[in-house]
């Protein structure tokens, strides 16, 4: 899990919509194991982007993304998961 702060503005939500591939660079690249990500399926497959624009569900717990993420990721590691919902208490 990544945490970004900055202020309002600052372009933190535009960087990990990049970074994940939700949304093409304008200029320059971002690889992951010497692949670019933007519609490369692979590299999509191991990356989570929470971008939530609705707080409808501002109740719902790190754990409950996690479950639902977890369906959609044929190469989610169920294990590392579990450490994190320990560790955090959710």
């Amino acid at each position: 899990m990544v945490g970004l702060l900055g202020r309002n503005g600052a372009g933190k939500t535009t960087l990990l919509s990049i970074l994940t591939a939700f949304q093409q660079a304008s200029n320059g690249t971002v690889t992951l194991n010497n692949e670019t990500t933007f519609e490369n399926e692979h590299a999509v497959e191991q990356m989570i982007f929470v971008r939530d624009h609705n707080f409808e569900y501002e109740t719902e717990k790190v754990g409950d993304y996690i479950e639902t993420y977890a369906k959609f990721r044929p190469n989610f590691d169920h294990d590392y998961a579990s450490t994190i919902k320990t560790v955090s208490g959710f």
